[in-house]
């Protein structure tokens, strides 16, 4: 099956399913970070909370954001598997092997989720999230190298330790807007700014409008 067979299809898919009114007024949300980008090797990382508007580089169009999010919505997302997580996550008796096979229930989606954005994205945007990555490592090494004497002098003090933790979250954000600016081109840079400013009126209307539990 080939990257654009595989768009049209699901494309028509969720296009079907979505009223005419809400397909013109609000285009496909940006898939999240944590599709693409890791932190500590393994863990997924959504980077985008690091620097805003990060995603838009990648110029997703319309039909890959949809199939993005499908696929999502089927592997980790899907409703049986996570009845399946809360259940072991909420039972303090589960078993070993219990929480074995929801950790492999969790990896087939995963490895099913991989294959579809394997055929999904286009390779300049697979070589673009190898970039912003390797901005991401060389970033958080820098950062922390910067740090190691204030975490070490503020060890055992709380105080301390929280104005460490500040400064290298500070450096880490600097380092990685500063690499990331010499990957993006001018286009790419654009779209992040345009995308982070819609970020931040989404946040600031969610601030104003907190929602009541």
């Amino acid at each position: 099956m080939t990257r654009q067979f595989l768009l049209s299809i699901v494309a028509v898919f969720c296009l079907a399913a979505v009223p005419t009114t809400a397909q013109e007024l609000k285009p496909p949300p940006l898939p999240p970070g944590e599709l693409f980008f890791t932190i500590k090797g393994k863990q997924p990382m959504g980077l985008e909370r690091i620097h805003p508007g990060l995603i838009a580089a990648l110029r997703f169009t319309d039909e890959q954001k949809l199939a993005l999010a499908e696929a999502r919505r089927t592997t980790l997302q899907n409703e049986d598997l996570q009845a399946a997580a809360q259940a072991v996550k909420s039972n303090p008796n589960a078993t070993e092997t219990q929480r074995e096979n929801v950790r492999m229930l969790q990896d087939e989606a995963r490895d099913k989720l991989g294959a579809v954005i394997e055929q999904v994205l286009t390779a300049d945007q697979k070589a673009l999230i190898v970039k912003i990555q390797q901005a991401f490592n060389d970033a958080s090494q820098a950062a922390m190298a910067a740090a190691q004497p204030d975490f070490a002098a503020a060890k055992g003090d709380a105080t301390r330790s929280a104005e460490a933790r500040s400064a290298y979250e500070a450096k880490l954000k600097d380092e990685f807007a500063r690499r990331l600016n010499q990957v993006f081109t001018d286009a790419q840079r654009t779209a992040v700014q345009q995308a982070a400013k819609v970020q931040a009126e989404q946040d600031e209307r969610a601030a104003q409008n907190p929602k009541r539990k």
